[in-house]
């Protein structure tokens, strides 16, 4: 794996850099697995698993943060794959594209939760049982969550958005959603 870049620079990219993923993994009950803060963040290419008896988050913020993407990761039996908890530790804007989140735990929020405007796109998200594929929280400010060309199935339900605005925007393209 590699870092790149810095603040003032450019974004700051943490990649695989070998043919396969490498597998961040913890047994440690309520653990996130990756913890961001700070701003204009790359995650490409990481696999995280979760096995603990109380599982974590993959991917979840210790504060307000912006502009991360996360693309080509898997997050698999995690308590939710990326999560925000409370609008005090959400990412304006997070972009997520061409990745897998399946098995999640959680019995509320989602596989993707966040308080901020998010952008999803090509990514695969299953067999979550108890919860949506995606929740977008949406407290009093307007946000905007958009999904496109996802396969989401095998969940309670697709897309979930909790809001106490009344122009809250939603905008799917080219999904399939099932099951």
């Amino acid at each position: 794996m590699s870092a790149s870049g810095d603040t003032t620079t450019g974004p700051i990219t943490f990649t695989s850099t070998s043919g396969t993923r490498p597998i961040l993994t913890s047994a440690t009950n309520s653990v996130a697995l990756l913890t961001g803060s700070g701003s204009g963040w790359i995650l490409d290419r990481i696999k995280c698993t979760h096995t603990a008896t109380t599982r974590g988050a993959g991917l979840a913020w210790s504060g307000n943060v912006t502009n991360w993407r996360v693309r080509r990761c898997v997050f698999d039996g995690c308590l939710r794959g990326i999560s925000t908890t409370t609008s005090a530790n959400a990412c304006h804007p997070l972009s997520v594209i061409d990745c897998e989140i399946a098995n999640c735990t959680a019995s509320t929020a989602g596989a993707i939760a966040n308080f901020g405007n998010t952008f999803v796109m090509g990514c695969y998200i299953h067999d979550n049982t108890s919860i949506p594929c995606i929740v977008s929280d949406q407290i009093t400010t307007n946000r905007v969550l958009v999904v496109v060309n996802c396969i989401l199935v095998n969940s309670t339900y697709a897309i979930r958005i909790n809001s106490n605005s009344t122009t809250t925007t939603l905008i799917v393209i080219g999904c399939t959603i099932a099951g």
